[in-house]
């Protein structure tokens, strides 16, 4: 048994927060954002898969526009003459009381109603069972309850469009918590609605595959959608990137004494190196974070602050074809704020977390790529990494700092 297990697609939605990106950016960015449903058909075309989940909002709204609705029909239908068959629910964006409202889908896609209802199918000679239900309004509860344990089927799916209870303190998107879904007993659960991708448990596998496309820079990084196959008795995930547009963050830390230009060298050189590794993605969109301690250069920040730099490295960098620099800030350390950190713990953690054993172990498998392994080895790196640890900490104490105060 092979499916994809996929949530959050948000189709209808608008990138937000782009109101200065050039024309020829904005025009690559609605073509691939329009077709990044179709995309994800392809995708399951070529994998061979048996079937789809998509774990809620599929839709952006509860009231997507005629035409959204005709191109998605024509891509299930594809699906439907490969003999793909889909099984949906409603989320919190699109929900809809199905007594009343009708979705138009053709007869492979199966859409879960407002209960929790168990679908039993084939797959080949083995018995398949899948719970879920959709939203009929915006805010659901104690809908988990209502899940039955798993039968005598060879595999039992859950599907929740939800979010834990430890991140749901109004209890309004069928929160749920770990234990309660491994008292289920199910086999694998295609969860939904947390845009970031999490695998909450290994066995069975409880996943959250985010989002196919982030919204905006707060969604940023490698986004995509899961395969899911048997292998040894047991449902195994693997995560495929969606190779559309990535938002992601870049930090720079200045070496004190260094001067201007060789701090937009430094910047455009990385950015450049960052575009080629990433030449089959269709955009990304950079924010760029420069952490200054006193003694870097002292009229960068009216630089950044006028925008003259975040619009000198985007005329420096107009010739890639697929980055475009979409925010650039720059933040002081001050010996005042470091001061709202526990010097002892923060030295601690520089002699047991910032040191090249300790970051290796934390990169795990991802040190099997020898251009990662050199990199993450570095030293200027590594004095990144702890200067932008150090930059949050600092942001949370401040925080704390105004809260208790």
């Amino acid at each position: 048994m092979k499916f994809i297990h996929t949530a959050d697609l948000h189709l209808g939605s608008p990138i937000e927060g782009l109101t200065t990106i050039p024309e020829k950016y904005l025009q690559l960015l609605h073509e691939h954002t329009n077709q990044l449903f179709a995309q994800l058909v392809k995708a399951a075309l070529r994998e061979k898969v048996d079937f789809i989940l998509i774990a809620g909002d599929f839709f952006d709204n509860h009231a997507p526009s005629v035409a959204l609705q005709v191109a998605v029909h024509e891509q299930f239908e594809k699906l439907q003459r490969a003999g793909i068959s889909v099984y949906l629910c409603l989320g919190n964006h699109d929900y809809l009381n199905l007594d009343k409202e009708h979705v138009f889908f053709p007869e492979n896609v199966f859409l879960f109603p407002n209960y929790p209802m168990t679908k039993h199918f084939r797959v080949g000679t083995a018995e398949v069972a899948l719970t879920s239900f959709s939203y009929a309004q915006r805010w659901t509860s104690g809908i988990l309850q209502q899940f039955p344990r798993k039968g005598p089927e060879k595999w039992h799916l859950g599907m929740l469009h939800g979010a834990l209870k430890e991140n749901d303190p109004g209890g309004h998107y069928a929160p749920f918590d770990i234990p309660e879904l491994l008292a289920k007993r199910y086999d694998y659960w295609a969860l939904g609605h947390i845009h970031k991708r999490m695998e909450l448990a290994a066995d069975p596998p409880i996943v959250y595959p985010g989002c196919l496309q982030g919204k905006n820079r707060k969604e940023s990084g490698s986004k995509g959608f899961y395969v899911v196959e048997e292998q040894a008795g047991k449902l195994v995930p693997h995560f495929c990137p969606m190779e559309t547009l990535r938002w992601q963050t870049v930090d720079f830390t200045l070496k004190k004494g260094e001067d201007e230009a060789k701090i937009e060298q430094r910047i455009f050189s990385e950015l450049v190196k960052l575009s080629q590794k990433n030449d089959k993605i269709a955009l990304l969109l950079i924010t760029v974070r420069l952490f200054l301690t006193h003694g870097t250069a002292t009229s960068l920040q009216e630089k950044v602050s006028s925008g003259f730099l975040v619009r000198r490295l985007r005329d420096l960098l107009k010739e890639l074809p697929n980055l475009y620099v979409e925010k650039l800030s720059a933040q002081l350390i001050s010996e005042p704020a470091i001061s709202l950190i526990d010097q002892e713990i923060l030295a601690q953690a520089r002699q047991k977390t910032f040191q090249s054993s300790q970051l290796t172990a934390m990169a795990g498998k991802l040190l099997n790529y020898p251009f990662i392994e050199k990199h993450l080895l570095e030293k200027e790196v590594q004095q990144e990494i702890e200067t932008a640890a150090v930059f949050d900490l600092v942001e949370e104490a401040d925080d704390d700092e105004n809260i208790t105060g």
